[in-house]
């Protein structure tokens, strides 16, 4: 029991503060270079985001499942990881002609790989401490940057904070590459990077697209208030992070888990009712955010319920629900975009992002329970 608070509690830790350091070093930021340098800084992200992501095949998540029960397989994954990821930052800096982008693929990369491969081996406190040092290496090493190369700079700065996950990743690699075990489990690899590959797909689709219909500086206002409801999510976060690699070893946690569901009704509520008092004296420059958090702090409930609801499916090698309840917000996300973007303007975002929790969580309880959905 001791070993296990002490866990949760290392985890609990490094994600705390990792997202503290993140939320005060973005919101620094957002204040330093205004909403239209900030929502372009937003939009080269969402572009790196889902090259790594689409990059890396899922494997991260594998890792952490895998790192215990299937050891054999991490080889071949690293080395898969490795030439994938050198391949779409090269592509990514040859199509922009900023290798700003390309170096952030490969941090992040190198990030996934080993910040999951520390949870699946259950090496809770060097997780936090690497994580605590990434987040503290990107603040000088972005602000620096930005005064050299502007808005290039500050890509290449959280890029280059991740490296300090290099020895983790190179600790214990050998190049092989193992066909047998990969084909077994093809499937599940499979269906973890399309999910993968959703949750980063909900993430930038929506940047991608409001850049295209509105301006910087609305998309600027947008991912601001998105790094403010974020930070929100680290206790579901924390738990699922906690939780797989348990759940692997048929130890269930369903008290913590109740108990992540309850505490996000108040904190919902604490953030819908002070974020107008609060905002408008020490951010004026971000007014239209107010709507935006109000609204889309209601999604922290559905997407606590998802994560919840993904440790069991995700530990049991069972992604299929997770992937088309993910799709299905995916898709209401963007026709809120289009549809109630075009009507109702920054409200109209805001209500889209909502809607498309709700469909992704209530969708993936219904799929969830439905048997030949479990594949």
């Amino acid at each position: 029991m001791i070993k296990k608070l002490s866990d949760l509690l290392s985890i609990s830790i490094g994600d705390l503060l990792g997202n503290a350091i993140s939320s005060i070093f973005w919101i620094f930021l957002a204040v330093m270079i205004g909403p239209e340098n900030y929502g372009s800084v937003s939009y080269l992200i969402s572009i790196a985001a889902l090259a790594s992501t689409m990059s890396l095949f899922g494997i991260p998540q594998s890792i952490l499942v895998f790192e215990k029960s299937q050891p054999k397989i991490l080889n071949s994954l690293n080395l898969f990881a490795i030439i994938s990821g050198t391949i779409a930052s090269i592509l990514l800096v040859l199509i922009y002609r900023e290798y700003a982008l390309g170096v952030y693929v490969i941090g992040a990369n190198i990030f996934s790989i080993s910040s999951n491969k520390l949870l699946g081996s259950e090496l809770y406190s060097k997780y936090t401490k690497l994580l605590l040092i990434s987040k503290i290496l990107m603040i000088p090493f972005s602000l620096s940057l930005y005064s050299v190369l502007y808005v290039p700079g500050i890509i290449l700065g959280l890029g280059s904070a991740y490296f300090v996950y290099l020895f983790v990743f190179f600790k214990s690699f050998k190049i092989s590459f193992d066909i047998p075990i990969i084909k077994k489990k093809f499937r599940f690899i499979l269906q973890t990077f399309i999910l993968v590959t959703s949750g980063t797909l909900g993430s930038t689709i929506d940047r991608l697209l409001i850049n295209e219909m509105f301006t910087l500086s609305v998309l600027g206002n947008y991912h601001f208030a998105l790094q403010f409801i974020s930070f929100f999510h680290f206790i579901p976060s924390i738990i699922f992070k906690y939780s797989v690699p348990k759940d692997v070893q048929d130890i269930d946690n369903k008290p913590l888990k109740q108990f992540t569901i309850i505490i996000s009704i108040p904190i919902t509520m604490s953030i819908y009712f002070l974020t107008p008092i609060i905002f408008p004296s020490i951010f004026p420059q971000y007014s239209n955010s107010i709507i935006i958090i109000q609204i889309g702090s209601f999604s922290l409930i559905p997407l606590t319920i998802s994560y919840i609801m993904s440790i069991k499916l995700i530990a049991k090698e069972k992604n299929f629900p997770i992937i088309i309840s993910a799709y299905l917000g995916i898709f209401a996300k963007v026709l809120g975009i289009i549809i109630l973007g075009n009507f109702y303007g920054v409200e109209g975002i805001a209500w889209s992002f909502l809607i498309s929790n709700c469909i992704g969580g209530f969708s993936l309880c219904v799929f969830s329970k439905i048997r030949k959905f479990n594949f």
